[in-house]
């Protein structure tokens, strides 16, 4: 048998089973049922879960245990913290937006722009250098950003870049419509000593080099009538100066005067003024 009791509040649901077990004399054996309760009760509060303690199994109510399973990681403490932000699929944005190849000096100097407010964003930031797509910001030592939250440093610093670059489009690019959202993600990395520091810009500006060293002389090959598959066979395991002789003895291009802003990168920094207690604002500059 099967009843259904409706109240105002709570609506009590008991369910009875037609089959009925007896014991081996015949004698119908009684079990206790529970009634199942269908109700509107709210669940903020500690009231309900403290009256009805036996649901969960829980002796106390509260929300401070909910904490543990946050998975927090705080980077280590005595460290430089190094964010470096890269735009994803930058080549099929690129190409929507119709960038010049193999370097587009107005959207390099947008990534510029966005450096300098990344910095007056964050004042922890002591130094900047980017080249192409990315851009890596040293943090100063003892940063508290976030309490050295990995997680919110990358969200924000990811956002901030972002909104930076969607708000500055139109002032480098009055002519063109921002078609397709740029999108960058972010890495974080912690080195212990200032010589590392510079250790990873070093090795940044070597890849800065060697992939503007490439992308000329590749777009310059595909721009004199030669397919792009062709190029990357004639550049296939090159070295740096078999690159720059093929620039000079094909297109009359010396590497060397190619602007430094795509040969070697750009650095954001703040200065010293004379006096030596003050900064003056963030200063671009075409190399390191």
């Amino acid at each position: 048998m099967n009843r259904l009791c409706f109240g105002k509040d709570p609506l009590f649901i008991e369910i009875s089973l037609s089959e009925v077990k007896t014991d081996d004399c015949g004698n119908p054996i009684k079990r206790t049922r529970e009634a199942i309760t269908v109700s509107n009760f709210d669940l903020i509060g500690p009231e309900f879960w403290e009256n009805h303690q036996y649901i969960l199994g829980e002796e106390k109510y509260g929300y401070e245990y909910v904490k543990k399973f946050d998975n927090i990681h705080r980077l280590p403490y005595s460290n430089w913290t190094i964010v470096r932000i890269s735009a994803c699929q930058f080549d099929q944005f690129s190409l929507i937006h119709s960038f010049d190849k193999p370097n587009d000096e107005t959207a390099l100097r947008l990534m510029n722009a966005c450096a300098s407010l990344m910095m007056e964003q964050f004042p922890d930031i002591i130094f900047g250098y980017g080249f192409d797509n990315e851009y890596s910001f040293v943090f100063q030592e003892k940063t508290e950003l976030y309490q050295r939250d990995e997680r919110l440093i990358i969200s924000s610093c990811s956002s901030c870049f972002t909104s930076f670059y969607m708000m500055k489009w139109k002032e480098y690019f009055p002519s063109k419509e921002l078609v397709q959202p740029p999108h960058f993600q972010v890495e974080v990395s912690c080195y212990p000593e200032p010589r590392i520091v510079c250790d990873y810009l070093s090795r940044r500006q070597s890849e800065c080099h060697n992939r503007n060293q490439y992308t000329t002389c590749f777009w310059m090959l595909v721009k004199s009538g030669e397919g792009e598959n062709k190029a990357k066979e004639i550049l296939k395991d090159t070295l740096p100066k078999d690159k720059n002789e093929l620039l000079f003895q094909r297109f009359q291009m010396n590497y060397n005067n190619e602007p430094a802003m795509f040969r070697k990168g750009s650095c954001a920094y703040r200065q010293k003024s004379a006096n030596g207690c003050r900064w003056k604002p963030v200063k671009m500059s075409g190399g390191m």
